[in-house]
């Protein structure tokens, strides 16, 4: 199934519009997003995140789960009055059944990793792609 991840799969690209599972690397949780459709023609995508009895709505596929299985970073879709759209990354753990944001905003996020207290992608892989690390260390207590 297309979206499926596991430990060492790539990354889940921002512009993925079929249904995602992404399982934790214990293999014990699995984030699922049904849809998820474009927020504009041709746009990066946005769906609802389910994990157990938590969704999360306005969330971007391009997700991944912590090394330890405890925490899944997600980009969520902001949007203010004129501007465009941008993300802010969330933190979710499923175990307590919290949602934390991480500090700052970004353009369009593609994670590849999250270990050691730092999430790792890239801010706008299309446009000028700058690598990112986002230390979420404090979030996760």
């Amino acid at each position: 199934m297309p979206g499926v991840e596991g430990v060492g799969s790539p990354a889940i690209s921002p512009w993925h519009v079929g249904p995602v599972r992404v399982v934790s690397p214990d293999g014990t949780r699995v984030a699922v997003m049904d849809e998820a459709s474009e927020i504009a023609m041709g746009a990066p995508t946005r769906g609802t995140l389910q994990l157990g009895d938590q969704a999360v709505e306005d969330c971007n596929p391009s997700m991944v789960w912590s090394e330890d299985s405890r925490f899944l970073a997600v980009p969520k879709w902001t949007y203010h009055g004129k501007s465009p759209p941008n993300q802010r990354l969330l933190i979710v753990c499923p175990e307590r059944g919290w949602v934390r944001h991480a500090p700052g905003a970004y353009h369009v996020l593609e994670l590849e990793r999250f270990a050691g207290g730092a999430v790792r992608g890239i801010d706008s892989p299309v446009w000028n792609p700058r690598p990112i690390a986002i230390d979420v260390s404090r979030l996760l207590v």
